[in-house]
């Protein structure tokens, strides 16, 4: 019963009785997660889950653990995914040299540029258009890690630069 409930949840029923070796990669992930979910975890640990998904599976995929942690699940992703870190992390360890350099939310890790350099990661994409805009272009948008966080900041700044008639 928990099984089939779990692969319900995950949307892959109709792929119980089909064989391992005929599910595409995102099919095998969310079997694997039904897996998990049908013995009933507190917490779920996860290596770069979305690694070899193409954008929709790797979409439902985050969506789908959002979900389970909306209703009280812990989820641990381990990931070098930068874009994906401020729109589904609530809290970061950035790992450097197999030590904790910083822990925080996005605004504290993503802030702190030199460690994020010298760790051999990135901005966000959508951070480095702010930051390039900033340095560069000597826009002054406020800084932010997400495309809604983004949008909001060059709209206020957008408000605040142009005579609306």
């Amino acid at each position: 019963k928990r099984v089939n409930k779990a692969l319900d949840y995950v949307g892959m029923s109709k792929f119980k009785d089909k064989a391992p070796h005929y599910l595409s990669g995102g099919q095998k992930k969310m079997v694997a997660i039904a897996g998990i979910l049908s013995m009933k975890p507190e917490l779920i640990v996860l290596d770069e889950p979305t690694a070899g998904l193409d954008p929709i599976a790797a979409s439902r995929l985050l969506k789908l653990l959002h979900s389970l942690n909306e209703k009280g699940m812990t989820i641990i992703i381990s990931t070098h995914d930068i874009d994906l870190v401020p729109v589904y992390a609530k809290k970061i360890y950035l790992i450097k040299d197999g030590i904790i350099a910083k822990s925080g939310n996005s605004h504290d890790i993503f802030g702190d540029i030199e460690l994020i350099k010298s760790s051999n990661l990135r901005l966000p994409r959508i951070s480095r258009l702010i930051d390039i805009l900033n340095r560069k272009d000597d826009i002054p948008i406020e800084m932010g890690y997400t495309i809604g966080e983004v949008r909001k900041n060059i709209k206020k700044f957008l408000d605040k630069n142009t005579i609306r008639k």
